[in-house]
């Protein structure tokens, strides 16, 4: 009767293991799927983001940075800095959580994403033309003065 007993169990229990081994296999392979999926659509989700991007540095160049530029002048280092997080924060948002979970499973993890995103706003930043402009002005109003 024992042995009965024990040998059901072992059966049970060997039947439960190859269940959840299986489940955790199809989830591994249906996230590389994902994965797989997500890089044949690379050039899309590229896209997606220099949308947002765009659209986000648009908004904080009115907001934050047009003021500097028609001066010719820079933000301190410490509004920069601050200008450049509250970039991210808006890039961020306006993907919303899903986006935000996909595009850091594109980069890897949240820092690489949000250096991705610092690195656009200061290439942006850098080729500002309005700021390019007016210092020519300035610097030409000046040689022009005997």
């Amino acid at each position: 009767m024992v042995q009965i007993i024990t040998s059901e169990l072992v059966y049970v229990l060997v039947i439960t293991l190859l269940i959840i081994i299986s489940q955790v296999l199809y989830y591994f392979i249906q996230k590389n799927k994902l994965k797989n999926e997500r890089f044949k659509n690379f050039t899309g989700y590229m896209g997606i983001l220099n949308f947002h991007l765009d659209k986000a540095f648009d908004i904080i160049y009115k907001d934050r940075i047009f003021i500097y530029s028609v001066e010719a002048t820079k933000p301190s280092e410490d509004q920069y800095s601050s200008i450049s997080r509250d970039f991210a924060t808006l890039v961020l948002r306006m993907l919303g959580p899903n986006l935000k979970k996909e595009f850091v499973e594109i980069y890897g993890d949240e820092d690489t994403l949000f250096f991705n995103i610092l690195e656009y706003f200061s290439t942006r930043y850098e080729s500002d033309e309005i700021r390019d402009e007016a210092i020519n002005n300035l610097t030409q109003n000046e040689i022009e003065v005997p």
